[in-house]
């Protein structure tokens, strides 16, 4: 980053950051459907889930939070990488 930045360009990055180095669950199992984070495929039964990147990163982000309500501004600031604003 070129100074001067903005504060919340700055928490932004860090949070991506972060986020990219937060330890992974290998696999999940929510009744048939099937969750393996290393190989990002994602099955119902014997067939696989078609999922855009932004859609794999939000299941993951909602999977290893489970159990806790996410807000949208969390979603907007964890999985879209937007900055947080007042």
């Amino acid at each position: 980053m070129t100074k001067p930045f903005d504060i919340e360009e700055l928490m932004a990055r860090v949070h991506a950051v972060l986020r990219r180095s937060s330890p992974d669950v290998g696999q999940v199992a929510l009744g048939m459907v099937a969750i393996d984070f290393r190989l990002r495929t994602v099955r119902r039964g014997r067939e696989e889930v078609r999922l855009t990147h932004r859609e794999f990163e939000l299941l993951r982000y909602l999977t290893q939070r489970q159990g806790r309500v996410v807000s949208r501004h969390e979603l907007l600031r964890e999985v879209w990488g937007y900055p947080d604003t007042p």
